[in-house]
This record gives C-alpha cells, structure tokens and sequence, in this order.
C-alpha cells in the first residue's frame, strides 16, 4: 500500500534450478616399485569431494595424457586399488591421472609419479687363470635360472634370466668375457 491507500498483487512462479558444483580433488603422494615385485596403493576415500547431495563420483586412472596405462597397471574401480606389477623391462617413471566425475559430467583430476626402478643384477666373476683347480663355467638350466659354478658347485643361489642385466667373467689375466 502506498501513501494514498492504493495496492497491488502480482502472481508469479519462482523455480529455483539445482546448480551443480564441481567435485574437487585432493593430493597424492608419488610412488616407487622395482622391477619384478608389485605395488599396491589404495586410493584415500576422501580423496575426491563433491559438495552436491546424492552426486556419485566415477573415478578412473589414465596415464598424463589422457591415454592408457601399461598393461602392469590394473586399478579396481570398486575398491579404489590400483596394482603396479612392472616386469623386468619396464623401468621409468610413470605419470598417473586419477579422474572423478560427476553425475553432472564435471571432472577433476589428480596426478602422481610411479617409479620403476631397475634392479637388475650385473653380475661380476673373478677367477684365477693361473691356478689349476680353478673351474669356472656358466650355464641356464631348463627352468631358466642362471649358474655360476666354481669347479662344479654353485658360488651364488642360482638367478632368474629375467633379474640379470650382464654377467662379466674376468678370469684375472685381464682377458674379461
């Protein structure tokens, strides 16, 4: 009402529109692995936030680039377990993008370094030319474990192919194969 007793009403719909937020996104840590053993890294829960009720987060891995990962990387989606199993080729360093989206299609990401170290043995053998009862040899048996033998017995636990970079046999006269 106004100052000379006149009014008015005025119908009208307000609809109020859910806004979406983006979810937003923690840090990880890097990580490292040698070749031949496994890594198992379990996402934190609290790893990825979405402020909007009843939005379900998809969260998948990928590698710096958008792309597949090596076949060695396995991530559980229902877990939130990813699985490092490098074999004995597969040293570097490994960029990994960890996506969450929403029920909306809003993405955010975060990443890490997976490190595969190289461990594999270069293996150096000192022996005697200029004694007699000395015998040295080298062989793969059938299971593919690598021996070095000293007059026919083992001088170390014998070794998988797959761990062994080089094997150096230096008979001590300077002649090394």
């Amino acid at each position: 009402t106004d100052e000379y007793g006149y009014s008015t009403s005025l119908d009208f719909s307000l609809e109020v529109v859910d806004v979406n937020y983006a979810p937003t996104a923690g840090t990880l840590e890097d990580a490292w692995v040698n070749e031949g053993e496994t890594l198992t890294l379990t996402l934190p829960a609290d790893l990825f936030h979405d402020s909007d009720a009843g939005d379900e987060l998809i969260v998948g891995i990928s590698d710096a680039d958008d792309y597949q990962l090596p076949d060695f990387f396995a991530f559980d989606e229902n877990t939130g377990t990813l699985t490092v199993s490098p074999g004995w080729t597969d040293a570097g360093e490994y960029e990994v993008l960890v996506t969450a989206m929403d029920s909306a299609g809003e993405i955010v990401s975060t990443g890490f370094t997976v490190s595969v170290f190289d461990v594999r043995l270069n293996i150096h053998v000192t022996g005697h030319a200029d004694d007699p009862n000395e015998a040295w040899s080298l062989f793969a048996d059938d299971d593919g474990l690598l021996h070095i033998t000293r007059n026919g017995v083992d001088e170390i636990a014998p070794v998988s192919l797959d761990e062994v970079q080089s094997v150096t046999l230096d008979t001590g006269d300077g002649d090394d194969t």
